[in-house]
């Protein structure tokens, strides 16, 4: 990244128009995350190709990748949405929600797994194992903390695209005081 690239980013102010398309984008993979757990997860889902499963971890980790990238709040491209952009602190450095510990630990290995095809990829009997609930509810209690350092005003906006106290597969995603 250049050094204008740095000076981009720390003052690219989005539009409301674009918040408002963000807030949108954000909340879609919250629900796709919540979908792909929970389709993994299910009973009657058959267990016989073995590609199925593959294809719902994929998904897992693409959601839960993207909702990471957006709540530790440093942008990798100039247009990346961040939680920053929603909470007005006026800090110099972005707003990073403090329960993402486990995933950033395990960043690497979803990169390396999913995102990228690299020489040291490991697959078959060697390939990582993720604890997909788990990052799920990793997720949906930073987003929770996302939550409660809005303002009202933003917290409204947000309200509209989820209903207070909405539960999605029994782990609340959104709430307010």
């Amino acid at each position: 990244m250049t050094n204008v690239e740095k000076i981009i980013r720390k003052f690219y102010h989005p539009t409301s128009q674009e918040l408002e398309l963000a807030r949108s984008f954000v909340v879609y993979e919250l629900r796709m995350l919540f979908a792909s757990v929970d389709a993994y997860f299910d009973p009657k889902r058959s267990r016989e190709n073995a590609c199925i499963g593959s294809a719902f971890t994929d998904s897992i980790l693409l959601h839960v990748r993207n909702l990471y990238d957006f709540l530790t709040g440093e942008p990798k491209k100039l247009d990346d949405i961040i939680a920053e952009h929603f909470v007005n602190r006026g800090y110099d450095s972005p707003w990073k929600s403090s329960k993402l510990t486990y995933l950033e630990s395990r960043m690497n290995d979803i990169n390396k797994y999913r995102s990228h095809l690299t020489y040291s990829r490991r697959m078959g009997n060697d390939k990582p194992k993720f604890d997909t609930k788990k990052m799920r509810n990793v997720i949906a209690e930073a987003f929770q903390e996302f939550i409660e350092v809005l303002s009202n005003s933003e917290r409204l906006q947000w309200e509209r695209l989820i209903s207070n106290q909405e539960e999605i597969n029994n782990v609340i995603i959104f709430k307010t005081n």
